[in-house]
């Protein structure tokens, strides 16, 4: 689970966290639970747990007929849901929040805040509203036409890593 203070999380999200992480732990599933005299059997929502120490969720019991079998209504939607979300929503608040932090450090940096550190590569922006490729160096950003001083770039951007190229299929 991310931090419960992480940054990359809106406050709902944190609160969807905070509800994941107080639940009771996952997987879930459901289990037959007893029979009624009026033929309706009744069935809870329980996890791995529950089923060595006889404890059952703290959810309301749910009741099918008699003539429905839990072949058929596990394969309802709602169902499915339920029974996954107790480890689903941990698994994409964990995305989410890595995602956030990917785009975060993808952000334009002023250098009013910050400079690079020297010899990295980066992108920056020019007062001649131009984007360039270059390196941080002896106080001058460099690129391929010479250097521009500090008063003439506004922000940069560590230069981020290209993805794997794509893979050809051979000519035929």
């Amino acid at each position: 689970m991310p931090d419960s203070t992480s940054p990359h999380l809106t406050p709902e999200e944190l609160e969807i966290q905070a509800r994941a992480e107080k639940a009771t732990p996952g997987p879930w599933f459901w289990r037959k639970c007893y029979e009624m005299g009026d033929r309706t059997k009744h069935w809870a929502l329980k996890n791995a747990e529950s089923e060595t120490n006889g404890r059952v969720l703290n959810l309301p019991f749910i009741s099918f007929d008699s003539w429905s079998t839990p072949e058929q209504w596990r394969r309802q939607p709602d169902v499915i849901f339920i029974e996954a979300a107790r480890t689903d929503i941990p698994k994409l608040l964990d995305s989410l929040a890595a995602v956030r932090r990917e785009l975060a450090e993808r952000q334009w940096i002023p250098v009013s805040e910050r400079l690079p550190d020297e010899n990295q590569r980066v992108f920056f922006y020019t007062h001649v509203s131009a984007i360039r490729e270059g390196a941080y160096y002896n106080d001058y950003f460099w690129d391929e036409i010479g250097n521009w001083s500090k008063p003439f770039v506004s922000a940069w951007m560590p230069r981020q890593p290209l993805p794997a190229p794509p893979v050809q299929e051979p000519r035929k």
